[in-house]
């Protein structure tokens, strides 16, 4: 079956990649800013087993502050969520990509990718199982 990949809209501008960088504590992977660049957030499942829904830059933002992602997971940034029972987030010291439920607690953290583009790779294997 194909996968479903809905854009949330176009790729994030000069202006809005700055607005990240800037906000962010630590350096943030080439190939997430170049996703990023191409769309600013998206959601995608596949067969309904799996569902990733990334966040648009100024999602990013308001959800790491409100979720205070920094404090109790130092180098992390949180990308995006399961359909609102995880939250996916890049370890920004070592490039990987985790999965942590909601409360974030690191005794039930899975490591769902290698890196970004692994993530990426993973969501598009899936569309053509």
């Amino acid at each position: 079956m194909q996968e479903s990949f809905q854009s949330c809209s176009g790729g994030a501008s000069d202006e809005e990649i700055a607005k990240l960088l800037e906000w962010a504590i630590n350096k943030i992977p080439n190939d997430y800013l170049n996703i990023l660049k191409e769309t600013n957030g998206y959601e995608s499942s596949a067969d309904f087993k799996e569902y990733y829904r990334l966040w648009s830059i100024d999602e990013i933002i308001e959800n790491n502050e409100g979720y205070e992602v920094q404090k109790y997971l130092q180098n992390h940034i949180g990308i995006g969520d399961a359909g609102g029972l995880s939250m996916y987030l890049l370890n920004l010291s070592a490039g990987t990509v985790h999965r942590y439920p909601f409360p974030l607690d690191h005794c039930y953290e899975e490591k769902v990718a290698e890196s970004f583009t692994n993530l990426l790779s993973r969501i598009n294997n899936l569309g053509n199982k």
